[in-house]
């Protein structure tokens, strides 16, 4: 590994070691919280009469909120964000025109980024292109441009749209560049590889990361560096290099504790776990995965419990250990069916059991049961949100 990326690392952990979270402005949280249950014209009718609720303090707030709740409930991502979307449009333009257009067009961005995550693509395309749009009348922020030509890269990525996303990413990095953001330029290096990566292109994603660690200097946040370790991870197994990708992985490890967020700690696991397997370590990956699992259980997430009980099941199956993958698949497939859950998903999880009762079950099964699963949850999601 680079020496400057280990000294990155390091200063990294000293940091999150001594950072103090900011105080939550419970004030902006109980306004956004009020609006959020009324009904839509009870939300109407109050962004009309009061400037409290009529303010873009509660957009931001609502914005940051439904993106750092994005993979930990993409529903309530979505719900924040089209809340914020609101906000913004009953915002008057006043003598700050230009800098509420540029609030239109952020929270409209995220309100695609968070129908990306929620697995609504056809929203998200329509959503992002209408904050780019928007954006085109606002002040020309050259942070507000990179901002938005990050999320449109990921969606990109997301319909592997490689090349398109190549050109949002090159657009986002040089806005970056220009205002000096040293940081977020790195950061948006970083989805650059992981798009390469995703697109099969390996060998140039390894050295756009030593690119983005060279640019990492105010803040290295846990998770940027856990994502930079990961990514040049991945990029180094599919390029036939497995020894050379722990280090990475191991180099992180520290890292995970100061991540904000259950779900999102579990989800970096959950990788590890699976760059662990890819690279052999079948002990280290069984345990790793293993914590994952119960973690999703203690909170409630049986769609991330099913489909990480398929990941170590992978595992199991090379051990040659029937009986737990057996276990496994009895125990995902109980879970679903006691509580109702997706009936798409409850039918893919007995074929799991019955193939792995009958000791037929590989990869290729445990991948279709997988995208059955992803299946169920993408119309769970789209069921809650319709509903409300």
């Amino acid at each position: 590994m680079p020496e400057l990326y280990e000294r990155i690392v390091e200063r990294a952990l000293e940091l999150a070691k001594s950072f103090a979270p900011p105080e939550p402005n419970q004030e902006l949280e109980r306004r956004a919280r009020r609006l959020l249950v009324r009904s839509p014209e009870q939300r109407a009718t109050a962004l009309s009469n009061s400037v409290a609720y009529r303010s873009p303090r509660v957009a931001e707030w609502l914005i940051e909120e439904s993106f750092r709740l994005r993979y930990q409930d993409p529903v309530a991502g979505v719900r924040l964000a089209r809340l914020a979307v609101e906000v913004a449009q009953a915002l008057p333009p006043g003598r700050h025109e230009v800098l509420t257009v540029d609030l239109r067009a952020r929270a409209s961005s995220y309100l695609g980024n968070a129908y990306r995550v929620a697995a609504d693509l056809a929203q998200a395309g329509r959503y992002l292109e209408l904050g780019e749009a928007l954006a085109a009348d606002g002040s020309g922020d050259p942070l507000l441009a990179g901002e938005i030509a990050w999320l449109r890269g990921s969606y990109a990525t997301e319909i592997r749209e490689f090349g398109r996303a190549y050109e949002h990413f090159r657009a986002s990095f040089n806005h970056y560049a220009d205002a000096q953001e040293d940081d977020l330029a790195a950061r948006t290096l970083v989805s650059v590889a992981r798009s390469m990566v995703a697109g099969g292109n390996d060998d140039p994603a390894h050295g756009v990361l030593l690119l983005a660690i060279s640019l990492i200097r105010k803040k290295p946040e846990p998770e940027l560096l856990i994502s930079v370790a990961h990514t040049m991870a991945m990029s180094l197994v599919q390029c036939g290099h497995p020894s050379e990708a722990v280090p990475y992985i191991q180099s992180v490890q520290p890292l995970y504790r100061y991540v904000p967020g259950e779900l999102a700690r579990l989800r970096g696991c959950w990788l590890e776990g699976n760059l662990l397997a890819q690279v052999g370590l079948h002990d280290e990956a069984r345990q790793v995965l293993a914590g994952v699992r119960e973690g999703f259980c203690i909170n409630l997430n049986y769609y991330g419990m099913a489909l990480v009980s398929l990941d170590l099941s992978l595992v199991l199956l090379k051990q040659r250990k029937w009986a737990e993958v057996e276990s496994l698949a009895r125990e995902s497939y109980a879970a679903f069916a006691a509580r109702g859950l997706s009936d798409r998903a409850t039918a893919a999880l007995l074929l799991f059991v019955d193939a792995a009762k009958q000791r037929t079950l590989a990869e290729e099964l445990v991948k279709r049961v997988a995208g059955e699963i992803r299946g169920g949850q993408r119309e769970a999601w789209a069921a809650e949100l319709a509903s409300r």
